[in-house]
């Protein structure tokens, strides 16, 4: 369980980061599928993104389990890189998050376009 928004973003990214892991592994198991050699990862909470970047155990961040920390791991070897979304522009809020009209319409085209 999070105590914190910055705990919770983390705990994703790290679940997000095993998936994204997984899916990389085997699409590189395919010989027609080129596997960049390094996946950005998009988080709209700052905090969550300071601490994925930064080796530093403070008051906020110590008590998260250690299985977390694979974020670290992962980008330290170059396989993931932790940016930024500015969260006007995330589209995952569609799936999280009570919307406007307007903002739903606008990420529902955006994710259509894909």
């Amino acid at each position: 369980m999070a105590l914190s928004t910055m705990e919770s973003e983390y705990m994703t990214a790290s679940e997000s980061i095993r998936d994204l892991i997984h899916f990389r592994n085997m699409l590189s198991q395919f010989k027609c599928f080129i596997v960049q050699e390094q996946t950005d990862v998009l988080c709209d909470n700052q905090s969550a993104i300071f601490v994925s970047n930064n080796l530093v155990n403070n008051a906020r961040s110590k008590h998260i389990d250690i299985r977390f920390h694979f974020v670290r791991e992962k980008i330290e070897q170059g396989i993931i890189f932790v940016k930024h979304v500015a969260t006007h522009l995330n589209l995952a809020d569609i799936f999280t998050k009570p919307l406007t009209t307007d903002v739903f319409v606008g990420f529902r085209n955006a994710i259509t376009r894909w």
